[in-house]
């Protein structure tokens, strides 16, 4: 472990022991709380970590990563039901949120409306409509302004194309709304009670804590307190809630995204304390050394052999993880394709050439990612697109150079079949990609807690755009390099991501195994 890592998972262990006696009704609420959440979005806090004065400060130093996962193993112990239970009647419940991403065909395939319901947060908060209409608002008053400007006949037919392929996606998605509809949907929040008089109680205990470390670095702090008191809160409410379902509903297997989300890490506790089995699927590639541990579910499916050594290592016991990789990737082969021509005349790229797609995320290494595309367009001329995410804006580079241009409301598993080569930073794109059989080459960047997901794709991973460009155009232009670099992902997926088969149809079969 570097420095920094060292530093808040021993941050991490006094937050839980200092504040071990805050319970309600026996559970020790720290490690419910998700204290990865404040420190990663408190840049003020997380540059303190860098610091090697920051030991001074820490009462329980790790030096082990395996220190943080025992302390959750015996806390989670402590609330599983030991003797076993018969749940080959009940329901296979899945936990619906962001991060779980199964595409509708996972559901309509692999899940019988009979036997499976999905657990979801109720309706869309108030603050978020009114958000919503101010910006359809804005967006109509602009686009009234402009109505009236001359559009070229080929912007109008390319705006009606756009238009016809919206009305085809919103068709599609009715009919399989209508198909997923007939999984029973619960929300969570019609299991709310009145929890203000419990809440309180337990607040003035952690006040009353508070009091002792006036002058703590991290816990006399304001911003600490606020968020701690609102953490109480709502885990105190999410644990009523669950209970609530799980007495409603006679569930036998519990189908989870990240349990360092609280809402998860709560669900699992009431979940083993009633000897309900639950998978955690992994959202994305461990890229960093926070985020994936402690584990805390039953089973936790993997992509393959690096995430097996990686949690190995942190004290997870052998046989709580299996390869089942994700449901989400069985789309590269399976989701319709789009024409090429089509692609082409959508995005205004001129199909002769080779297209390179770049996955980016916002500015972050804006000049970097320039420098790259400078290099390439020197040497070698192509088309290239920009994957910007989260949002579907066009890229700042987009306007820079005439020959990058947006993937406007293509995803990328409509774009894989008619990229020549995926460029991306270390996320999971570039695993997708590969899947895929699409070439990929890895903008490297070494960061506090980087695992090195991508360094053993040797050349192809580089932390400088200038000799990553050089690589690119080598592969374009080298047959013999492009068998070899073809080989290092080939070798590269055998160790990430070894079984390509359905992963819905792996997970369907360890959900019967955990329920028989």
């Amino acid at each position: 472990m570097d420095a920094v890592i060292r530093h808040f998972w021993s941050l991490y262990l006094d937050y839980l022991k200092d504040f071990e006696e805050i319970k309600y009704k026996g559970y020790s609420l720290t490690y419910l709380c998700g204290f990865h959440s404040f420190v990663l979005n408190n840049r003020r806090v997380w540059d303190k970590l860098g610091n090697p004065s920051f030991t001074d400060h820490i009462k329980r130093r790790i030096n082990d990563p395996k220190e943080i996962q025992e302390a959750y193993d015996n806390y989670y112990q402590q609330h599983t039901r030991k003797e076993q239970v018969d749940h080959t009647e009940g329901r296979v419940v899945i936990h619906v949120d962001k991060l779980l991403r199964f595409p509708a065909l996972t559901f309509l395939k692999y899940f019988n409306p009979d036997s499976t319901v999905q657990l979801k947060l109720k309706g869309t908060s108030r603050k978020h409509i009114i958000a919503n209409h101010a910006t359809h608002k804005k967006a109509n008053k602009a686009g009234s302004k402009n109505k009236f400007k001359k559009r070229s006949k080929k912007t109008a037919a390319i705006d009606k194309s756009l238009a016809k392929n919206r009305l085809i996606r919103q068709q599609k998605l009715a009919k399989t709304n209508r198909l997923l509809s007939r999984i029973p949907s619960y929300f969570i929040f019609d299991y709310k009670k009145d929890m203000d008089e419990e809440v309180k109680k337990v607040q003035e205990q952690a006040r009353k804590m508070m009091q002792l470390y006036q002058s703590h670095h991290l816990y006399g702090d304001e911003e600490f307190q606020k968020w701690f008191f609102i953490k109480i809160r709502a885990v105190i409410n999410y644990l009523e809630m669950y209970k609530g379902f799980l007495n409603d509903v006679h569930a036998s297997c519990i189908i989870l995204s990240n349990t360092n989300d609280y809402k998860n890490r709560i669900l699992a506790l009431i979940a083993a304390e009633k000897g309900i089995p639950t998978i955690c699927m992994q959202h994305g590639i461990i890229s960093s050394e926070i985020g994936y541990t402690p584990k805390i579910a039953k089973i936790d499916a993997v992509y393959g052999e690096f995430e097996i050594d990686w949690f190995t290592k942190r004290g997870v016991t052998e046989g709580t993880f299996e390869i089942i990789g994700h449901p989400r990737f069985d789309q590269v082969k399976t989701r319709p394709k789009v024409p090429e021509s089509k692609f082409h005349k959508t995005l205004e790229t001129d199909p002769k050439k080779k297209t390179i797609m770049i996955a980016v995320r916002g500015n972050i290494d804006l000049d970097n990612w320039r420098r790259l595309i400078t290099k390439i367009s020197s040497e070698y001329n192509m088309n290239i697109l920009i994957k910007n995410y989260p949002t579907k804006a066009p890229h700042p580079l987009t306007k820079e150079f005439d020959f990058v241009y947006p993937t406007k409301d293509y995803n990328i598993y409509d774009m894989f079949p008619h990229v020549d080569a995926v460029v991306t930073y270390p996320s999971t794109v570039g695993l997708e990609a590969m899947l895929a059989n699409r070439p990929v080459f890895i903008l490297n960047k070494y960061f506090d807690g980087y695992t090195g997901y991508y360094d053993s794709l040797g050349e192809l991973a580089q932390t400088d755009p200038e000799k990553l460009a050089e690589v690119i155009i080598r592969y374009f232009k080298d047959s013999r390099f492009q068998k070899y670099a073809d080989q290092i992902i080939c070798d590269f997926l055998g160790f990430a991501y070894p079984n390509q088969g359905k992963s819905g149809a792996r997970l369907k079969q360890l959900i019967n195994r955990l329920r028989s």
